[in-house]
């Protein structure tokens, strides 16, 4: 709880509120892929109509060599009618085929159109819901005020092991998308035009989050250095507004350091409780000059030891 003074004098008791967190279910895409036509080997006509035509041959000569006749004709008309019948099934069981060989094949390419269709609708509508909880944990400088004017419910909503936790925006840019869309492996020498392009355009399409905030994390131990001329101190002022706006004084201190000088453009932070000494709410850690400085260091320096001792023990 923190008070924060109004335009007549009192104070308002204002609660830190329960921390929402945007929750996205992980998930893994694997995009195969698309079905490839069976090259059947091509079989000349002569040999689809040959057995046909093979089999009558014999049957028709031998109604020749018996004589001319009654019987002789109409053996050979029957001999004849067989052949042309069989020749006839033989070339409709042939285009049979072949045409449904192309309608499966189209069938399946419809399916498969519809399946990437559908991925695609299914992973935009993740990243849209990725993006929405990213915009909200990281709001930027100025909403941040916006947050502040308002008496937002969101001030100090951060807990520690949450996602923005001490965690601050620095613009937008783009970042790699946290889940993994898996594509068919090429091989050496392979191209893929037209549908086969299909999951390889998707993967490009998604790999990576555009326009999206660019965070930085302050609770690893890693020191964090910005190279910046004195018109960009915007930059590190709006980096603490955003950590102070979202992260409580219990769970994160500032102390400020400025150039023998420039203490008065940092003495503003002197309002804010994250950088008042724990032990004496009266004293606040910032500080300009190398002496004062120095002593800063030394008191912070000391506490870190003491944390340390004490989580070992």
């Amino acid at each position: 709880v923190y008070a924060r003074p109004k335009a007549e004098g009192a104070y308002v008791q204002l609660s830190r509120p329960p921390h929402f967190i945007p929750s996205v279910e992980p998930k893994n895409w694997k995009l195969e892929a698309p079905p490839v036509q069976e090259q059947n080997q091509k079989q000349p006509l002569i040999l689809t109509i040959g057995p046909s035509l093979t089999m009558s041959l014999p049957m028709l000569m031998g109604s020749f060599l018996a004589g001319s006749g009654g019987y002789a004709a109409s053996g050979a008309i029957m001999m004849i009618t067989s052949s042309v019948m069989a020749v006839s099934w033989s070339l409709v069981n042939h285009f049979y085929s072949k045409n449904r060989s192309r309608k499966l094949f189209e069938e399946r390419m419809e399916d498969y159109i519809s399946r990437v269709q559908n991925a695609e609708e299914e992973i935009q509508g993740c990243i849209d819901e990725i993006m929405r909880g990213m915009l909200r944990t990281y709001p930027t400088t100025q909403e941040c005020c916006e947050l502040v004017a308002q008496g937002s419910d969101r001030i100090w909503e951060n807990v520690p092991g949450a996602p923005g936790f001490v965690t601050a925006r620095v613009g937008n840019g783009m970042i790699k998308l946290p889940y993994e869309i898996a594509v068919p492996e090429l091989k050496m020498g392979e191209k893929t035009e037209g549908v086969r392009n299909a999951p390889y355009a998707l993967k490009e399409k998604f790999d990576h989050l555009h326009n999206a905030p660019v965070t930085v994390e302050f609770k690893s131990r890693t020191p964090l250095g910005i190279v910046a001329g004195e018109a960009d101190l915007n930059i590190l002022q709006g980096l603490i507004v955003q950590l102070a706006t979202l992260n409580s004084y219990t769970d994160l201190r500032i102390a400020v350091i400025a150039g023998e000088g420039e203490g008065e453009a940092w003495h503003y932070l002197r309002w804010l409780p994250h950088t008042a000494v724990e032990n004496d709410p009266s004293a606040h850690m910032v500080v300009s000059g190398r002496s004062a400085g120095q002593t800063l260091l030394n008191q912070l320096n000391e506490e870190l030891v003491c944390r340390i001792e004490n989580s070992e023990n």
